[in-house]
């Protein structure tokens, strides 16, 4: 599960100026994973759920890996996220049964930021 946390990292990284996402352990056996991220343009919603459910969470499994498997995305818009919102997140987030995943800028972090979202995926 490691390397779909680590792909799911790279590809939101990619057009964020800031990302949080940790996991939840409470079941092991589930990959429960939650994610705030400030991206640096306009998003669309079903344009993200479609790339990560088509395009980076196979490859993690190998070919016929998803079989039997529900994927679960929720994607939330949220408005004027500030940094308190993301410390506070972090704070949460780093204590158990949460394991903080990864917390810091994403490629874009000079830009102008637009609203941004948060989502959680389970499978």
């Amino acid at each position: 599960m490691n390397s779909l946390a680590a792909a799911i990292e790279r590809y939101l990284r990619g057009g964020a100026r800031r990302v949080i996402i940790a996991r939840d352990q409470t079941f092991p056996a589930k990959f429960d994973l939650a994610c705030m991220i400030r991206y640096t343009n306009p998003f669309q919603q079903r344009k993200l759920k479609n790339y990560l459910r088509s395009r980076v969470i196979p490859p993690c499994f190998g070919e016929g890996g998803l079989e039997g498997r529900t994927v679960h995305l929720d994607v939330k818009p949220l408005e004027n996220l500030d940094d308190s919102t993301f410390d506070r997140l972090s704070a949460l987030w780093s204590d158990p049964p949460w394991k903080l995943e990864f917390e810091g800028h994403g490629s874009s972090v000079v830009r102008a930021s637009a609203p941004g979202l948060q989502f959680s995926l389970s499978l």
